[in-house]
């Protein structure tokens, strides 16, 4: 009995379309998979912050398949920051899986030039989106994805500033000076301090120069005050010298120098940091 015309074409695509919807799902099979196992901060300064993604592929397959790329989109507080994209290959060997580190560095001036609002915070939620290219035997390159977000820190640099500068003692040769020099710390963690050092010119003039070793704490939002005993020589450093300490007017300065300490209880770690601080200032007694 010979089936009616009219019949083959609806058989015929009923066919059609259950072979594509097999040969869709023996897709989906073969196709790898990718998660996001964690991140973790390889490196963390008061300028920059280096970011590790580390994602798993998983291959379904019977023979291996190479990574053929990938790109990802970082979001803070839900706006796009940044993007990137690598071409680095590896190979997933078959039935088998494989962990990809993603590196991304964010430097922070960066960031808070281009997003309203972060300058001031301790931290900010983020969010990475990544593609990833997979190129499977005859499938061809296929497209899979995955995603993580976590909170990450914003420290803030520390200032390093000239505070008050006292007439100790004036003599016939010299002058003892007291200087204070202000560590403001404007962070939620406290810093230990280790090491200052630090030079000072005043008018033109290298008053001093020298390092101050001894420890001290300032606790997070808060600030302390080192003070430096200074001798100045007036036969070294001029006659003018006596007339700036004793004329009562306003000397312009120039202070530099660098400070190395612990980061209390931060995952900031040991820093160095430099500083410079410029303005001008009235000798007190």
């Amino acid at each position: 009995m010979n089936m009616r015309p009219s019949l083959w074409f609806p058989l015929s695509l009923i066919l059609l379309l259950s072979g594509c919807a097999l040969f869709e799902d023996e897709m989906e099979r073969r196709t790898p998979q990718a998660s996001v196992e964690g991140t973790r901060l390889a490196g963390l300064s008061f300028d920059s912050v280096d970011l590790l993604v580390d994602v798993r592929i998983d291959n379904p397959n019977a023979v291996g398949v190479q990574l053929a790329g990938l790109n990802y989109d970082l979001r803070l507080d839900g706006e796009r920051a940044l993007s990137g994209e690598s071409d680095a290959r590896s190979e997933i060997p078959a039935r088998d899986s494989g962990t990809l580190s993603v590196p991304i560095t964010l430097g922070f001036q960066e960031l808070y030039d281009r997003i309203d609002g972060l300058r001031g915070k301790d931290s900010v939620d983020y969010a990475v989106d990544l593609g990833i290219d997979v190129d499977v035997p005859l499938l061809g390159v296929r497209r899979i994805s995955a995603s993580t977000s976590d909170t990450l820190p914003l420290p803030k640099v520390p200032r390093v500033s000239l505070g008050d500068v006292r007439v100790d003692r004036l003599g016939l040769s010299g002058a003892r000076m007291l200087v204070d020099l202000g560590v403001e710390n404007p962070n939620g963690f406290g810093l230990n301090l280790d090491a200052l050092r630090y030079s000072l010119n005043v008018e033109g003039q290298d008053w001093i120069s020298g390092m101050m070793e001894e420890t001290a704490r300032v606790a997070s939002n808060d600030s302390t005050t080192l003070t430096i005993p200074v001798d100045l020589d007036f036969a070294s450093l001029g006659s003018g010298l006596y007339r700036m300490l004793t004329e009562n007017r306003m000397l312009d300065y120039q202070l530099q120098g660098s400070l190395t300490g612990t980061a209390g209880e931060s995952r900031l770690g040991q820093f160095e940091l430099d500083f410079e601080d410029l303005g001008n200032f009235r000798p007190g007694r």
